[in-house]
């Protein structure tokens, strides 16, 4: 049996698994892989954290990349630490996860 959203206690005003997001702090692609809630903010209002996985930077062809640029690896980012790409539907994470071996 799948678990579904409402099953896994996912923040219901989340962004879905798969939404295309920028990490403002990596400034780098990636995509939800989950969210949980963190703390509180001032207003006393739950932030949702959210795990990214980043695509790799290909942006710069040079030969002397970054190590981190590139790797795929996972973040969590603050939702105000993020742009969502709300216009294109979000990708099947599921399928992705499982052409990486499941790793994630």
């Amino acid at each position: 049996m799948k678990n579904t959203v409402e099953d896994i206690g996912y923040p219901q005003e989340a962004l879905s698994p798969g939404t295309l997001v920028r990490s403002i702090k990596k400034d780098r692609l990636g995509m939800v892989a989950d969210a949980y809630y963190g703390e509180l903010d001032k207003d006393k209002k739950k932030i949702i954290v959210y795990t990214i996985l980043l695509i790799p930077d290909r942006r710069d062809f040079s030969y002397l990349q970054e190590i981190e640029q590139d790797r795929l690896f996972m973040i969590n980012e603050y939702e105000y630490d993020i742009y969502a790409y709300l216009m294109i539907p979000p990708l099947d994470f599921n399928a992705i996860n499982e052409s990486l071996g499941g790793i994630i």
